[in-house]
């Protein structure tokens, strides 16, 4: 029930605001049902590729740190699928790069971390959505993830915000899901109501290979976070 409630305030203010702010006849608007209004948004099948006039910028970030991680795959392959099929661009940011400590709020902060942060901020901020790809450990998200993300908070609010969750196992992470969307909304960040969650991440590797399944969905989900970011950022929504 709680989760139900959830995701359909999530989707009315993501979704049905921003169709009702874009509408040319907001009165008109009004006199819609609530779900029509929240609901009315066209498969991501009726929209072709050559639609998007601008291109949109799509930060992807891959969570994991760990050595022999193998996340990293499937958010090589969402930004793959951003970059060559959307008209949109994807930059891709591995954590595993930077290895940010244990979050402290305080401004003792050594040079080298202000710079790494810098750098991650200015990379939020200058997209138009942000993806977020974690494997599940222990039930729950990549901890080194939530420690990066702990750092920021503005740079989330009424940014479109896209989970992936990753496992070994056949549920696709879904505690790692469930952490990620708690995340989201509690930011007030635009939750896309699309979400990847990609089991048997054993099979799949930066080549390519992986199932029919996998390259479906994560082409679905790619599309889906091109169109709802573009929605977001015509709406003027945000301020930054």
């Amino acid at each position: 029930m709680l989760k139900t409630i959830y995701n359909t305030i999530n989707k009315c203010v993501c979704l049905g605001w921003v169709r009702f702010l874009n509408s040319s006849n907001q009165k008109s608007a009004l006199n819609l049902p609530l779900f029509h209004r929240i609901a009315n948004i066209k498969p991501a099948a009726d929209v072709k590729p050559g639609k998007h006039t601008h291109m949109i910028n799509i930060l992807v970030i891959s969570g994991s740190t760990r050595s022999g991680r193998l996340s990293i795959n499937a958010a090589e392959h969402v930004a793959n699928y951003i970059n060559s099929e959307y008209g949109a661009q994807a930059d891709l940011l591995d954590l595993a790069k930077y290895r940010l400590p244990v979050f402290d709020d305080n401004n003792k902060r050594h040079e080298s971390l202000k710079t790494d942060l810098e750098t991650i901020r200015n990379k939020m901020l200058a997209s138009d959505g942000i993806v977020v790809v974690s494997p599940e450990y222990n039930g729950g998200m990549a901890g080194s993830l939530k420690n990066t993300l702990d750092y920021f908070r503005k740079e989330y609010e009424w940014r479109p915000f896209g989970a992936v969750s990753v496992s070994i196992g056949t549920l696709g992470g879904q505690n790692a899901m469930n952490q990620l969307t708690h995340f989201a909304s509690y930011v007030q960040a635009c939750l896309m109501p699309n979400r990847l969650l990609v089991s048997e991440i054993n099979k799949i590797d930066e080549d390519g290979g992986a199932s029919e399944r996998f390259h479906r969905d994560a082409k679905a989900f790619s599309h889906d976070m091109v169109r709802f970011s573009k929605a977001i950022s015509e709406s003027g929504l945000r301020n930054d």
